[in-house]
């Protein structure tokens, strides 16, 4: 955050969208970008920009991309959580609170949310 003035909502060092559901641009979460490798938005396939990823299918960009794109705060709690990778173990979801069941591997992981059954993702 930057205290004392920013363009940005909340206050923040880059763009980053607010609500649920956001077009998938690397202007829209420029925030992010300051750190991670904006690839993982933007490459269907990789074995590089992200570990969250089953094979060399980028999981982000499944997530992200399309007509119905999620924000990060879908997934993760930005501010901090007890669970790895600042995955949420519950999002507001509408008037919910859609619980994440998120359970890392050596090599993968199981995620189980309010969207879908338990999937299960090895690199």
């Amino acid at each position: 955050h930057m205290p004392h003035a920013s363009e940005n909502n909340s206050l923040l060092n880059g763009a980053f969208p607010e609500g649920t559901y956001v077009a998938a641009t690397s202007g829209n979460f420029e925030l992010c970008f300051n750190c991670h490798d904006a690839e993982l938005l933007s490459a269907e396939t990789t074995t590089t920009a992200t570990e969250f990823r089953n094979g060399d299918k980028n999981l982000h960009f499944f997530h992200i991309n399309g007509e119905k794109g999620r924000s990060c705060t879908v997934c993760h709690d930005v501010h901090g959580s007890p669970g790895e990778h600042l995955i949420a173990t519950k999002v507001r979801f509408g008037n919910w609170d859609m619980p994440v069941e998120y359970k890392a591997e050596e090599n993968g992981g199981t995620c189980s949310t309010g969207c879908h059954a338990e999937k299960k993702y090895t690199r």
